[in-house]
């Protein structure tokens, strides 16, 4: 083990390494920390026979970091006072390399300074040993070695950091002529020594703990949101209590004052509190003072105002001062007294409300009904209270109303709707909603709260309303099938094709489907009316429409544009597929049985695909065009 003095605090348990590092840097220029490290130095030189010695301290700007080099040390005290190394060197005032190697380590560093064979003594170099180190077996070795070595040593050195903490505050270095037998018991003596020190630290501890706790009360007590004060006795001059002055006070107490936070301090307390409650304060704290007991009271200030101004002061004596804590207590007064006539109010709302306000257990026991239930439903509240309502409950409404009973019991403030139907005590039925909140654990209400009103009427308007809707949709359907559906043919009209299209071609953009247009034309139908007639025309149109739905697919869309002409609309239909398709139409009209005359019709195709060259300036209209033009 290596032999170091390391003290913990004991003061302030959990200590930071910030408050390592504030306690360090006091200890720097700490008088009584230089008068134990002279004393330290000249008991253990002279007890352990070492002939000179010296105490390092940390520079004040290096304490945050690292010490790392020789520049980063200065001496702290040294003895004796005319300090000399045993081989006659001059003191240097920079820490040797050893001490910052013990640094380093926070461990004992110990080294020889030898005089080589062929060199004269005032040219001896300084060397670490083979085997320096802070353990025992290190040191045993050497021990060993110094033994059986017939080198003769001018000069053994020993450092030995002090730590507070994890970091190191001090570092002893001693020197003597003599070589140290057994190294580990002599550095081990000097740490045990090193505890002289403890005193000093423990001090220094304490009073930056104080020095820290008293800035946290102070920022805590600035920042409060209630008001607190500081207050000294002020005695008249046969040594009477005559006023308090104040000594701290943060900006709520400034505010509460109705003056700026620098302006309360060193000011008295009947100087700068409304009388007559100053004098009444005064007394107060002049009694806790004396008893040694604290106070907590509320009163009254008068501020000129049509509202009243509560206070709550709490006093506590602290020595031979007062601390005072007030709060402006009268939004809470104020709340008071709204709330009991908020109560009164409630009061009598429940008992002439028009709704039925209830309270039940959770299995649905009544436990309390509103006199406004005769009203509504012609009960009496003392027929209902103790009978379970869903002995009142429709047989088809009792299993959903259940079930919303039992959801909110499980969690404290759980709400829930539902909708039934209640036996009235004529034996009729009305329809009630009620609203259900969980306050079983509230001492006040104990059960379910239950409002309920009547929604009957409401449920006969939803009904009508209902059936005026169906009626409405009904009719609305029948004008769009009549807007969009050829009166003759019964297929689409033109309103619907242009309707379709424009979706058909939305659609094939999203999914990148080919979209095709047939267009048909009925050959010389002009030249067939005149012949044989308008009625024997119209008869060709609806046979050709039949046609067309006969042979077209599930998925084509076929509607009469106007007079003689038709359009199909094929969806994913490349042009190959649409003219195969329309090749088909036209042989199936021109083989189909004809009464009077045979008829034909000509076809134009066009089609649209994501992957042409022009498919960029194509549309709905322009698909049409080019299809008419094939015609």
């Amino acid at each position: 083990m290596s032999s170091s003095y390391r003290h913990e605090p004991s003061v302030f348990s959990g200590h930071s390494a910030e408050m390592e590092r504030d306690v360090a840097t006091a200890l720097l220029d700490s008088q009584a920390l230089k008068n134990a490290l002279s004393l330290l130095l000249q008991r253990v030189c002279r007890e352990r026979n070492w002939d000179c010695a010296r105490a390092w301290l940390p520079v004040p700007d290096t304490i945050p970091e690292a010490v790392a080099d020789e520049q980063s040390w200065r001496l702290g005290a040294v003895w004796p006072d005319d300090f000399a190394a045993p081989n006659g060197k001059a003191p240097n005032h920079e820490a040797p390399d050893f001490v910052v190697r013990a640094h380093r380590r926070k461990e004992e560093f110990w080294t020889n300074e030898r005089a080589t064979r062929n060199s004269s003594t005032d040219s001896a170099q300084t060397s670490a040993s083979a085997n320096d180190s802070a353990h025992i077996s290190a040191h045993a070795s050497t021990d060993s070695a110094n033994a059986s070595s017939d080198i003769e040593y001018s000069m053994c050195a020993l450092a030995i950091p002090v730590c507070f903490g994890e970091r190191v505050v001090v570092i002893l270095e001693f020197l003597s002529r003599d070589a140290k037998v057994s190294r580990h018991e002599e550095a081990a003596q000097i740490a045990q020594m090193a505890q002289s020190l403890t005193p000093t630290f423990e001090r220094e501890h304490e009073f930056q703990t104080l020095s820290r706790n008293e800035e946290w009360l102070r920022a805590a007590a600035d920042g409060s949101i209630v008001s607190f004060s500081i207050l000294n006795v002020v005695r008249d001059e046969i040594g009477a209590p005559c006023d308090l002055k104040f000594v701290f006070a943060n900006a709520c107490a400034a505010s509460l004052l109705g003056l700026p936070q620098d302006q309360v301090v060193g000011r008295n307390l009947l100087e700068v509190v409304a009388s007559p409650d100053a004098s009444c304060l005064f007394e107060q704290c002049l009694s806790v003072i004396e008893t040694r007991q604290s106070l907590d009271y509320e009163t009254m200030m008068p501020d000129g105002t049509p509202q009243e101004r509560w206070l709550r002061y709490q006093i506590v004596a602290v020595r031979d001062d007062v601390a005072i804590t007030a709060q402006d207590i009268s939004k809470r007064k104020r709340a008071i007294a709204d709330l009991r006539a908020s109560e009164d109010r409630f009061r009598t709302l429940i008992e002439h409300s028009s709704d039925i306000i209830s309270i039940m257990d959770g299995e649905g026991t009544i436990l309390y009904e509103s006199p406004s239930v005769e009203r509504i439903l012609g009960w009496k509240p003392e027929e209902l209270v103790g009978r379970n309502a869903f002995e009142f409950v429709h047989l088809d409404d009792a299993e959903r109303t259940g079930a919303t009973l039992a959801s909110l019991v499980p969690e404290s403030g759980a709400t829930g709707t539902v909708c039934f139907r209640f036996l009235c005590r004529d034996g009729s039925w009305k329809h009630m909603e009620a609203v259900g909140n969980n306050m079983i654990e509230q001492r006040e209400v104990g059960g379910i709260l239950v409002n309920s009103r009547d929604i009957s009427e409401r449920v006969l308007q939803e009904e009508q309303i209902r059936l005026q809707r169906r009626d409405l949709e009904r009719a609305n359907g029948q004008l769009h099938e009549l807007a969009t559906r050829d009166g003759l043919t019964k297929l689409k009209n033109q309103r619907a094709f242009l309707d379709e299209i424009a979706q058909s071609y939305a659609q094939s953009q999203r999914h990148s489907w080919p979209l095709s247009l047939a267009i048909l034309d009925v050959d010389c139908f002009k030249q067939f009316n005149d012949t044989f007639g308008h009625q024997a025309g119209d008869r060709v149109l609806v046979c050709v429409a039949d046609l067309l739905q006969e042979h077209s697919r599930n998925t084509d869309f076929v509607a009469r544009y106007g007079g003689e002409e038709f359009v199909i609309l094929m969806r994913n239909t490349p042009q190959k597929g649409a003219l195969e398709h329309a090749e088909r139409l036209r042989a199936a009209i021109e083989s189909a049985h004809w009464p009077v005359k045979n008829v034909t019709a000509s076809f134009g195709v066009a089609t649209w695909h994501p992957e042409s060259r022009t498919a960029l300036h194509f549309d709905g209209d322009t698909i049409f065009e080019h299809a008419d033009r094939a015609l």
